[in-house]
C-alpha cells in the first residue's frame, strides 16, 4: 500500500522495542500505509554522538568507548542500552512537543530501541515543552515484543548489520542483551500503561497494529 486511507488517530506514534524484533519494518509499512513521516531514533542518537564527548554523555557513548564491549557481564550491557534510552529520552521529547505545537506539522512515526516507555508516563519528558498537557492525547506509543531470544538472534543474524561478522560469542552476548532490553522495556511499557504487541506471528504484525491504533 502506497497511500494512505484515513489519517491517522494520532499526531505522533512513537514505536519502541528491543533490536531484532520487526519494528523498522512495521514502521515503515505503517508510514506508507497512513502517508505519514517517519524519524529513526538511531538518527537522531547519531547526531547526538557528533556533537557531544563520552564525557558529556558517557551512556550515550558506552557502545563506542567501552573496549571489548560484547564481553561485559550482562548486567553491565543491560544498563547500557536502558542508558542509552534514558539519555535519549529529554531529546525525543523535545522533538515530540515541538512537532505537536507547530501548527501544520503532520503526523509522525518515531522508531527506535532508544524509545523509553517513560516518554509517555505521567512524568513525561516532553511536558514541560508543551503549554497544553492535553496535547499529549495527540502522542501514542507502542512497543513491539518478542520474547524468545533464540528468535531474536536469528533475526539479528538475517538483517546483517556486521552482526554477522561478529565472534560467536560476541554474537551471542549481543543478542542475550537485547533480549534482556526487551523484557525490561516491556516491564515499563507495562508501568507507563503503554500497550504491547507480540511481534509473532509476522505475517499478522501489521493488521494487528492497525487494529491496535484504531481503536
Amino acid at each position: 500500500m502506497t497511500e494512505h486511507q484515513t489519517a491517522p488517530p494520532w499526531r505522533v506514534l512513537l514505536l519502541g522495542g528491543a533490536s531484532g524484533v520487526g519494528k523498522t519494518v512495521l514502521a515503515h509499512k505503517l508510514a506508507r500505509h497512513y502517508g505519514v513521516s517517519l524519524l529513526l531514533v538511531d538518527d537522531v542518537r547519531l547526531a547526538i554522538q557528533q556533537v557531544t564527548t563520552p564525557e558529556q554523555h558517557p551512556a550515550l557513548h558506552y557502545f563506542l568507548t567501552t573496549p571489548d564491549v560484547w564481553r561485559q557481564p550482562e548486567d553491565d550491557l543491560l544498563a547500557g542500552f536502558t542508558g542509552v534510552a534514558n539519555a535519549l529520552a529529554p531529546a525525543l521529547g523535545v522533538i515530540v512537543a515541538h512537532h505537536l505545537i507547530v501548527e501544520g506539522a503532520g503526523p509522525l512515526i518515531i522508531e527506535g530501541d532508544g524509545v523509553a516507555p517513560s516518554l509517555v508516563g505521567e512524568q513525561s519528558p516532553l511536558l514541560p515543552h508543551i503549554l497544553d498537557a492535553t496535547l499529549m492525547r495527540d502522542v501514542r506509543a507502542l512497543f513491539v515484543d518478542e520474547p524468545d531470544e533464540n528468535v531474536i538472534f536469528a533475526n539479528m543474524l538475517a538483517r546483517r548489520r556486521s552482526f554477522e561478522r561478529m565472534p560467536p560469542e560476541e554474537q551471542g552476548a549481543n543478542a542475550h542483551a537485547a533480549w534482556l532490553y526487551g523484557r525490561w522495556l516491556r516491564e515499563q511499557a507495562e508501568k507507563h500503561h503503554a500497550p504491547v504487541i507480540p511481534a509473532r506471528s509476522w505475517e499478522t504484525l501489521f493488521e494487528r497494529t492497525l487494529a491496535l491504533l484504531e481503536r
